[in-house]
């Protein structure tokens, strides 16, 4: 059975029943000249397409934005959904599209279909989450080679900026994973669910020692109306409360395996970019566990085997895993306190590791077999472009 989705004109009406959960007042004006332009040839806005995934917070479809003309995300919470999650539903759109940034997917539209339905819309991607890209290559060593070490770090340090961005107006994710991060194909990061994101988070207090060269240029504080706002936290509805467990298991931080709410805080996030950069480096997620149970407890305990000692076949630069250890660490006051400065150091070992790639080319050029080689390349080229300008000239 298709879905449809309501007109302005029916949208009017709905609005009543939503405005209680997203904190607009109530539609009382009529249409306007200015409405959506599908209505006036008697169209629905959205034509549904294909399922792209589900979870406990709603399905994702891809839709046909009609007005636009362009293929778009959709997410729908189940009619049947309570009133709980349906307040958590609108904030996670609320949250989301005021995050704007580069790399933080972009919120379309919120609304509720003619069933009753919220639902929102976001830009439509192309790529695989981070999370996929590891099932392909532990299924296949052999893909790996299609996305080298220093092109997961860089998606990483974009990863830290939206991150960064977020934490400066107030909001933690809570729920950072490999499966959370879409890398596009041509490129693109994207910060992916913001549905488990806590709002006017506690800040870490501490000021992040200054990046080593080439420094980023300093971030001024937002002010007060740029902090994320939701009509969730504004009402104080359904705040999470010590004792509650939130997060996936095998990357949550001790304080979330615990249920230690108030002790959640940018710092929990940097933990899981840690939980992450670990991954890339070992193919595995930071604590063992058979269960979600036994990941919460070894979580909780704070056992993480260092990277080399969980995989000694692979090699993983020490660098690297001295900073997913430290971002990992069980303290959280151990930690990097800002996602700048997890950035700053992931961005020190690209800049070092690009700088021996090149150091390595000029020792080739050392060695007498490298100097040989030059010669020979620059003679091949030199030949090369005698032949280009001759057939140039008989051209």
């Amino acid at each position: 059975m298709p879905l449809s989705f309501i007109t302005t004109a029916e949208r009017v009406c709905a609005m009543d029943a939503i405005s209680k959960i997203t904190g607009r007042p109530p539609v009382t004006t009529s249409r306007s000249a200015s409405e959506s332009v599908s209505d006036l040839s008697g169209e629905k806005k959205y034509a549904l397409g294909r399922e792209l995934g589900r979870g406990g917070m709603g399905i994702v479809y891809q839709v046909y934005d009609r007005d636009i003309r362009r293929q778009v995300a959709m997410k729908i919470l189940p009619a049947d959904a309570d009133e709980e999650k349906r307040v958590r539903f609108v904030e996670e759109a609320q949250v989301t599209g005021q995050l704007e940034h580069p790399n933080i997917i972009p919120i379309y539209d919120l609304g509720i279909d003619e069933s009753g339905r919220l639902f929102f819309t976001m830009k439509f991607l192309h790529g695989k989450t981070l999370g996929e890209i590891f099932d392909r290559i532990r299924l296949d060593p052999a893909c790996e080679s299609k996305y080298p070490l220093p092109a997961l770090i860089h998606a990483l340090v974009h990863a830290c900026d939206a991150v960064s961005f977020a934490h400066e107006r107030g909001v933690v994710h809570r729920d950072l994973k490999p499966g959370n991060l879409m890398i596009g194909d041509y490129g693109e990061v994207y910060v992916m669910d913001w549905g488990l994101a806590k709002v006017h988070a506690a800040r870490s207090g501490h000021s992040p020692s200054p990046p080593p060269p080439p420094p980023p240029l300093p971030a001024a504080e937002p002010a007060a109306a740029e902090m994320v706002e939701s009509y969730r936290h504004d009402s104080s509805l359904y705040i999470s409360v010590d004792g509650m467990v939130v997060g996936t298991p095998a990357y949550m931080s001790p304080e979330q395996a615990r249920g230690d709410i108030h002790c959640i805080d940018e710092r929990t996030d940097i933990y899981g970019l840690g939980a992450i950069l670990y991954e890339i480096l070992t193919l595995l997620p930071p604590v063992e566990g058979k269960d979600d149970n036994a990941y919460i407890r070894n979580a909780m305990a704070g056992r993480i085997i260092p990277p080399a000692e969980r995989v000694p076949h692979r090699n993983i630069p020490p660098a690297l895993a001295r900073i997913a250890m430290k971002a990992l660490a069980y303290d959280p006051k151990q930690r990097y306190q800002s996602a700048r400065e997890l950035k700053a150091d992931l961005t020190a070992f690209l800049y070092d590791y690009h700088n021996r790639q090149a150091g390595g080319i000029f020792r080739l050029c050392r060695t007498r077999a490298g100097r040989a080689l030059f010669v020979l390349v620059a003679v091949a080229g030199y030949l090369f472009a005698l032949l280009l300008l001759a057939s140039m000239r008989n051209w």
